[in-house]
């Protein structure tokens, strides 16, 4: 399997979990960027968060690849000194102990995994660099995770569902409305205008069709190339 070590924040990590991960025949890729740098990544069949030494780093940093939803399954890394530090906020598929041995690594990764395989994986769409996470209406820009109403989160949904393709006001307004039975067609402008605000420099990947609507270019499109599409 192919396997994330995260060292996050101060911490040195050096524990033995690596070397016993290899033993164990897998490919393990370190891995210290933040967690939003995890989205996106299908290759990855597990991450294991290093908290040996620095709990609390570990425990955000796990705590924000729940936020995220990765679809890898999260386990924690520690050692007996912060085992009593260990509780269900940590929000992780399992922990191991750094003193643990290569096979009994090996099985609580692979238990880890069958669980998630089981249990089934969050919807979430990608969009270039942005992801859409349907269950917790939430969308990431890579860098950051941004709260969306559930009339911004369907209004970005449609244009997930349709990439590149012109989505017109009535399309928008269509789908709003199932969220919210009050919006008015003369709404949608206002919701799209929001949209562009969350998502700061990428606000202006929403087009603007005049008269029609609005599309989601992709993020290398450059100013050329939208006015000849």
């Amino acid at each position: 399997m192919h396997l994330v070590y995260v060292v996050p924040g101060r911490a040195v990590g050096g524990t033995r979990a690596p070397f016993a991960l290899r033993l164990a025949g897998h490919t393990v890729e370190q891995w210290r960027r933040a967690p939003a740098t995890l989205i996106g990544r299908p290759q990855n069949d597990a991450i294991i968060v290093d908290a040996v030494g620095e709990p609390s780093a570990g425990r955000q940093y796990c705590r924000e690849l729940a936020l995220l939803r990765v679809s890898a399954p999260v386990l924690a890394v520690i050692d007996e000194a912060s085992f009593p530090e260990m509780s269900i906020d940590w929000r992780v598929g399992d922990i191991l102990l750094d003193s643990s041995g290569a096979r009994e690594i090996d099985a609580r990764i692979r238990r880890a995994v069958s669980r998630r395989e089981r249990d089934g994986v969050v919807s979430v769409h990608h969009h270039g660099d942005l992801t859409l996470d349907d269950d917790g209406l939430t969308l990431c820009n890579g860098q950051s995770v941004i709260a969306l109403t559930r009339t911004e989160h369907a209004a970005l949904k449609l244009f997930f569902d349709s990439p590149h393709a012109l989505v017109t006001h009535r399309m928008l307004w269509e789908r709003v409305s199932l969220c919210e039975q009050q919006m008015s067609s003369g709404n949608i402008d206002a919701v799209i205008s929001r949209l562009r605000r969350k998502l700061g420099n990428a606000g202006d990947r929403i087009e603007g069709m005049r008269g029609t609507g609005y599309r989601l270019v992709p993020p290398d499109m450059d100013s050329l190339a939208r006015a000849t599409a």
